[in-house]
């Protein structure tokens, strides 16, 4: 747990960076304003600093350039953000990520 949330513990997305590919339900601009609210941040690009992709589903096109990536970020339905704003807390992201993306990687 980061000193922030120990002080607010509305800030649970501390230390999140995502970035948010293609369309997601909800749409990106709602899973912005969720993340940024809790203190979490969204990169437009992916970059070192991301630590999870939010996407509804992917084109055969980028599952397979996930999956050859040397230190793949997991690959997230948005619906882990919805999940941990409802709990008020980060819940663990495994039952959220996308199969073709991460399989084998667990």
């Amino acid at each position: 747990m980061h000193i922030g949330t120990k002080l607010r513990p509305d800030l649970f997305f501390t230390g999140i960076i995502v970035l948010i590919n293609g369309y997601t339900n909800p749409d990106g601009t709602t899973l912005l304003r969720l993340l940024q609210k809790h203190n979490g941040d969204v990169e437009k690009y992916e970059t070192t600093r991301g630590t999870y992709i939010i996407a509804q589903q992917l084109s055969t096109a980028k599952v397979n350039i996930y999956k050859k990536q040397r230190k793949p970020m997991p690959v997230l339905k948005p619906d882990w953000i919805v999940e941990i704003v409802k709990a008020r807390r980060l819940v663990d992201h495994k039952e959220y990520l996308i199969d073709v993306v991460n399989e084998n990687r667990h």
